[in-house]
């Protein structure tokens, strides 16, 4: 069971920090949320409860390469180890068709 009880994303510590105007810390935190996602379902969940994906997906379209290849490690674990509901979650916010 996921232990984080968050309603947005913006209230997801790590949220606020994918802002951070250094990409050094932004690369940082992908890394952090691309191991949580290779995780459990369970807490890939938690991610996903947190609603981070929106907001991961905003990176891609403008972040450096560091960061974006941060994301799409978080994508892949997602589509090799969640549910079929998480699958279809990313691809219900067109993270992913």
């Amino acid at each position: 069971m996921c232990e984080w009880k968050f309603n947005r994303a913006d209230s997801w510590p790590l949220s606020c920090l994918l802002e951070n105007s250094d990409a050094g810390v932004r690369k940082q935190v992908m890394l952090v949320i691309s191991n949580i996602t290779d995780g459990t379902s369970e807490q890939i969940q938690c991610v996903i409860d947190a609603g981070i994906f929106p907001k991961l997906f905003d990176l891609l379209r403008t972040s450096e390469l560091d960061v974006r290849s941060g994301w799409i490690w978080a994508i892949c674990n997602v589509t090799s180890g969640g549910t079929p509901a998480q699958i279809q979650y990313l691809m219900n916010e067109g993270v992913i068709s």
